[in-house]
């Protein structure tokens, strides 16, 4: 028997109906009871039938329950608008296995085929710098052929179907060297003038992780001493997400950090449909004909329906299931590969303080910093002053710098207070998994693992945290009770 295809207007009000029934249930009966009870209040203001007047407390009372009554039926009256305009526009989160309100599932907006969205991404050649990952051949590195994020000319030369790129796409927004100011006292009196970047940039293709990376650096750069260069460029830069449905490496540990979703962040982010679904879940970028869109922004709504052609399309009642059986695989696809939680990091840490495993585990490093320069999430830099042959003038640039370099931590005097690669290891690690994360709110590890590929002594990250772990664990059942420690104790 055909499928019946339901018109798109009923389509979207089987929608709100089911928003409403799962997602928001006590609207059902908050509504009526609170329409209810005003018409009740209203109707004993109406009756005014007591034999000795009514008192001050009476009128008190019988106003505030009205008028509150009122204002309780009218909140719910606009929060019943609300939720029936999220599911009508599509942007409601509803499981369709039948579960409460869904906060972790995204709604398709539309599905575009991937010729189409190369046309889109083109489109946006004329105004913006393209940069996206590329494949390059390193004749000396293993694997050979690996990508890299970098400026293209043209929508093809993107590699939309990479797994990892080598460096995160931290660059475009605060680069490697970068000028902050233009200074010229020469004339007996300083001049300094700002430079910033008005160069408009499209991001095209980062990951879940990276895209959390982008948060945390959004919030760190404009709280506090809100930085402008950096503000600057982040108004200019249009972000184009792809979503893994897998792994995008062998170490990456993006679930444990709850990274490989996202849900914030980008203009649009495109979810990968394979041919074959039966392929293993790192082939479907790789096979991936069609794409699911997911809007985050108004600017990402306009670019993929700008088109005059039929560019994006609404999705059918087929796709939308397909939507639904990408989640369901990718949920089983990320594997767990810390003990801890990521909410239980910070305690394990700060029991860790004086742990052995520092010591052992820094006598491999060799203080070199590959783990800050890939990593997406290491945002602090050093601050230089470059002149010519005439010392008045010059420019101010910011560098990247590492906190597991060695002169990091050098002040003043000649005092070292981190001289040590314990030190600084411990520092690092537990900014990442604690500190940060305290102070923000967002992880400081997006478990991206680019640290763990890029080191040349092949510490792990992950080894060090289920080190510690396994070492809280011993020390605090060694404090149970001799009874407490034996099976049903």
């Amino acid at each position: 028997m055909p499928r019946i295809r339901l018109p798109p207007a009923v389509r979207k009000l089987g929608r709100v109906v089911l928003l409403i029934v799962l997602g928001y249930p006590h609207l059902l009966i908050l509504l009526p009871l609170s329409s209810w009870l005003t018409v009740h209040a209203f109707r004993g203001w109406m009756n005014l039938e007591r034999p000795f007047g009514w008192g001050i407390a009476n009128l008190v009372r019988g106003i505030g329950f009205t008028v509150g009554m009122f204002v309780f039926a009218a909140l719910m009256l606009v929060y019943l608008a609300a939720v029936a305009y999220v599911g009508w526009k599509g942007h409601g989160r509803v499981y369709r296995r039948g579960s409460w309100a869904a906060v972790h599932r995204p709604w398709l907006h539309g599905v575009i085929s991937r010729d189409c969205l190369i046309e889109r991404i083109e489109s946006l050649a004329p105004t913006h710098a393209l940069v996206g990952p590329v494949l390059r051949d390193e004749p000396r590195s293993c694997p050979r052929k690996r990508f890299f994020y970098q400026t293209v000319s043209r929508a093809d030369e993107l590699a939309l179907d990479f797994d990892c790129c080598v460096y995160s796409p931290k660059a475009t927004l605060l680069p490697p060297r970068e000028t902050l100011f233009r200074f010229d006292s020469r004339n007996r009196h300083f001049e300094a003038v700002p430079v910033f970047s008005s160069e408009q940039t499209a991001l095209v293709g980062v990951h879940p992780c990276d895209l959390h990376a982008t948060r945390l650096l959004d919030e760190v750069f404009s709280h506090d001493q809100r930085d402008q260069h950096y503000l600057k460029r982040r108004a200019n830069l249009f972000v184009v997400g792809i979503d893994c449905p897998g792994p995008c490496a062998p170490d990456a540990f993006c679930r444990d950090m709850q990274t490989c979703d996202a849900n914030r962040g980008f203009d649009v982010l495109l979810y990968p449909f394979p041919v074959d679904e039966k392929a293993r879940p790192p082939a479907e970028c790789r096979d991936a004909k069609d794409y699911g869109v997911v809007f985050g922004t108004d600017a990402g709504r306009k670019w993929l329906r700008a088109s005059e052609g039929a560019a994006l399309r609404e999705p059918t009642f087929e796709e939308e299931c397909r939507f639904e059986r990408y989640l369901e695989r990718k949920d089983g696809a990320f594997p767990r590969r810390l003990q801890k939680t990521r909410a239980q990091l910070p305690a394990v840490l700060q029991r860790s303080y004086d742990s052995l495993v520092w010591k052992a585990t820094a006598q491999r490093c060799y203080s070199c910093g590959s783990c800050n320069l890939v990593c997406p999430t290491c945002y602090c830099f050093d601050i230089q002053d470059e002149t010519g042959l005439s010392p008045g003038c010059g420019v101010r640039e910011r560098t990247w710098d590492g906190c597991m370099l060695h002169d990091f931590a050098l002040v003043a005097g000649g005092h070292n207070f981190r001289g040590k690669a314990a030190q600084r290891l411990r520092h690092r690690i537990t900014r990442k998994s604690a500190w940060i994360e305290q102070r923000t709110g967002l992880s400081g590890c997006v478990g991206c693992a680019r640290c763990v590929r890029a080191c040349t002594a092949h510490i792990s990250i992950v080894d060090i945290l289920n080190q510690l772990a396994e070492e809280v664990d011993n020390v605090q059942s060694a404090h149970l009770p001799a009874d407490a420690q034996k099976p049903g104790g």
